[in-house]
């Protein structure tokens, strides 16, 4: 009698320990599922975000892995004010604020705003965030940065300054003829001045001068 008790007493410890074994390990595998699903959803959302700032040429594209800055994105893609970003922050109104913000990107992206709407539907939603950031509507609008224009230089006009000793070039002091529209040694455009210079400093001079009164140079 003695052993079937002992025996009884040996089963009951052994299933129960292979319960818990199992329990604990279903536990543990459950867990870490639902956490791989949610760091895959985390990635794709931020992913499609950035991708989505990209083609709306949207700058700082990088906010999309940030837990609250991507917020602020979405509402930068859609050209929203800020006061929506912070509606974020309020249960229920949050949603409206989804909402808004999302139809606004649907349609830069070429897209009806009742997509919108979409955001609110589970597993649609993240359909609707890759179609936007994925697949491309001719005539979509994006907020193109305005090329930068290169400032057109203005060629150099220097002036052809006479004096007693000839045409001399007012930027390198080459000598030049009345007929030159160029420096033949600086290829600088020159026109001419009405009077006489002084070819070392440029200043004007009289006919009757024999040295510059600015410079002192001999002419």
């Amino acid at each position: 009698m003695n052993n079937i008790s002992s025996n009884i007493s040996n089963f009951l410890a052994k299933s129960n320990y292979s319960y818990d074994y199992d329990a604990g390990g279903g536990g543990f595998l459950a867990f870490f599922f639902w956490f791989l699903i949610i760091i895959g959803l985390y990635v794709y959302t931020s992913l499609v975000l950035m991708k989505i700032a990209k083609k709306t040429n949207t700058s700082n594209s990088w906010m999309a892995w940030i837990p609250i800055l991507k917020h602020y994105l979405l509402c930068k893609i859609s050209g929203k004010s800020i006061i929506w970003f912070i509606m974020f922050f309020f249960p229920f109104i949050n949603l409206v604020a989804m909402v808004v913000l999302w139809a606004a990107v649907a349609e830069k992206r070429g897209r009806p705003a009742w997509w919108g709407v979409l955001m609110l539907v589970p597993i649609v939603n993240l359909v609707v965030r890759g179609v936007l950031a994925f697949s491309d509507v001719p005539g979509a609008r994006q907020e193109k940065s305005a090329p930068a224009v290169p400032e057109k230089k203005k060629p150099q006009v220097f002036s052809m300054a006479s004096s007693k000793t000839g045409m001399a070039c007012s930027r390198c002091g080459a000598s030049v003829s009345e007929s030159d529209k160029f420096c033949p040694d600086c290829g600088a455009k020159v026109v001419k001045k009405q009077g006489n210079f002084c070819p070392n400093c440029r200043a004007k001079i009289k006919s009757s001068d024999k040295f510059c009164p600015d410079c002192g140079a001999k002419l």
